[in-house]
């Protein structure tokens, strides 16, 4: 590949979307209703469905191709709450396999804004059943059965699959998640029952507990918020330059700019078609960059006081089951 062709350190387009509780913003998508556009360079214009579909593994690393095939991992979107969310469940990867052909659907909430009075419920407070369960969500009155929490800025949720969840009030949450359509309503942003009610009561967890705050331990300016097989999401404090190296990890990098603001460029200084013809790439606050695997070497450099950032990277997945090739020839 001609030095001008290499794989370069990519932004998108974000695609904003109306909501009647705010706003969504996909900043990075492969899915079947959106998949985002890469901003500029010779790359510009081309979706993340593109970009696997021509560079493979070299997108996001052997072991994600290995199991996802096609598809690209995760999602990230920026969820702009002004109201109530639905009430949402989602399903593991083996129930949706069966079920409808398709991945399963873990959720990571980092809550990036949250005004007084704004509330995540994320599972059950006591043990409750489907039926009284069912009934609240008739009868519009199932909050009260749900674990419910005052977050602040900086707190952040791991959301399994099973676990219903919402949030209301006004609060901003970079939110990601397994690359999936599979969101099953509930109770609606108005309080009348789900479209999904009846199909997806039988995937919610019905014990208490299963969720609370992540309990940060940082180290050398790194606290790692969420590590399961679907991602690895940690929070980095960027005070000087930092040198990150491909080979050990051999996967794709995400990184979501929560403050200040970044450069990220090749450690080999070699030059790439990327924005306005420049070898780096300039992130600033509420922005996203991929790098995709087969760049190599990178580095990582704070272009403002108080850069902290959210970096996701591909998990630690097992062999693949005869049923993702299926999915991934579908896409």
């Amino acid at each position: 590949m001609e030095q001008n062709n290499r794989l370069y350190p990519l932004k998108f387009l974000p695609a904003e979307r109306k909501m009647p509780w705010g706003k969504e913003t996909w900043l990075l998508a492969d899915l079947a209703e959106m998949s985002t556009m890469v901003h500029s360079g010779w790359l510009g214009a081309n979706t993340v469905a593109e970009l696997m579909e021509t560079f493979l593994e070299d997108m996001v690393g052997e072991a994600s191709f290995s199991y996802y095939g096609l598809q690209f991992p995760v999602t990230v979107k920026l969820l702009e709450v002004e109201g109530r969310t639905p009430l949402l469940v989602t399903a593991d990867d083996e129930t949706a396999a069966a079920r409808y052909d398709a991945f399963g659907k873990t959720v990571f909430w980092y809550v990036a804004e949250a005004a007084p009075g704004s509330e995540i419920s994320i599972g059950f407070e006591k043990d409750t059943d489907a039926s009284s369960f069912y009934e609240g969500c008739i009868g519009s009155r199932p909050a009260s059965r749900l674990r419910s929490f005052r977050p602040s800025k900086g707190d952040c949720f791991e959301i399994l699959p099973g676990l219903v969840y919402g949030a209301s009030g006004r609060i901003k949450i970079v939110e990601v998640s397994e690359a999936s359509d599979l969101d099953f309503t509930l109770v609606s942003h108005d309080g009348s029952a789900g479209e999904h009610l009846d199909e997806a009561f039988d995937l919610i967890r019905y014990s208490s507990g299963g969720a609370a705050p992540v309990v940060k331990a940082w180290k050398d300016g790194l606290a790692l918020l969420s590590d399961r097989p679907e991602f690895r999401i940690s929070e980095m404090k960027l005070e000087t330059p930092l040198r990150i190296e491909s080979g050990p990890r051999g996967t794709f990098s995400i990184y979501y700019c929560l403050s200040g603001g970044l450069v990220v460029k090749s450690a080999d200084g070699s030059s790439s078609a990327t924005e306005e013809g420049r070898s780096d790439i300039a992130v600033r606050k509420g922005e996203l960059v991929l790098v995709p695997a087969g760049m190599g070497d990178f580095l990582l450099g704070p272009s403002a006081e108080g850069t902290v950032l959210l970096e996701v990277i591909a998990g630690a997945r097992e062999e693949p089951d005869s049923y993702l090739d299926d999915v991934s020839s579908a896409k």
